[in-house]
């Protein structure tokens, strides 16, 4: 007859029951990771449900772009709606930024306004933009344009939503080399199953709505995203 320790067996059941949770909680994890990358389709593409747990960026590049390489952009003020003005610094900044790794020179709020200033720049013509660029020395012009700023709050769970349209235009002959669209977004908080988790679920999402640089992070995150689609012009 074979003696067989009970007590040890139901520890070691217990044991199994207690790990496997995490296991799975770990595996769970690892497919959203897996599954949330940065997704680059081609500019004209709808957005579908396959694509929900993909951060997407949708891209053009004109052939144009690789023909001759601009050497300088300048840098204008986003366009948007009511409130855009917000973010207007913050846009520019991230663009100088990520830009800098892909383009030689890149021009922006200060030596932009001084030429625009010095040559009485209207920015709704055409022609006027050309000489922007030609006293710049620049071959090309960087505009945006913010598409949505959505900001939620339920108290348990926020989100901050930015969204951004980037174009590269040449500005000898108006040719659109380069154009990318995002949504980036930051969500704090979740579903309480608890009275303790839900002053944590609160406290997160109320700290996410309250903390002013979180909008410099998200912005920072969609235009680097958008960036990192332009080919590398300092490579040619």
């Amino acid at each position: 007859m074979k003696w067989r320790n009970t007590k040890n067996e139901t520890l070691l059941k217990r044991s199994r029951h207690i790990f496997a949770m995490p296991i799975a909680t770990v595996l769970v994890a690892l497919f959203l990771s897996a599954c949330s990358g940065t997704r680059y389709v081609e500019f004209d593409q709808e957005f579908d449900n396959s694509q929900v747990l993909f951060r997407t960026v949708a891209v053009d590049v004109a052939p144009e772009f690789r023909d001759e390489f601009p050497d300088c952009v300048v840098v204008m003020p986003p366009l948007g709606g009511k409130g855009s003005d917000n973010y207007s610094g913050v846009i520019e900044a991230a663009l100088a930024a990520h830009l800098t790794k892909k383009i030689n020179r890149v021009v922006v709020s200060i030596e932009r306004d001084a030429a625009m200033h010095r040559l009485a720049i209207n920015v709704s013509q055409d022609d006027d933009l050309r000489a922007l660029a030609a006293a710049l020395k620049c071959d090309a012009l960087i505009t945006s344009e913010i598409i949505t700023t959505d900001k939620k709050y339920f108290l348990v769970w926020s989100q901050l939503q930015i969204g951004l349209v980037v174009k590269m235009t040449r500005m000898r002959d108006g040719q659109l080399l380069w154009r990318a669209r995002h949504v980036a977004d930051r969500s704090e908080g979740g579903l309480p199953l608890s009275v303790f988790g839900a002053a944590m679920e609160a406290y997160s999402s109320t700290k996410l709505t309250l903390d002013e640089d979180v909008t410099a992070s998200v912005v920072d995150d969609a235009v680097r995203r958008l960036v990192a689609s332009l080919p590398d012009a300092k490579s040619f």
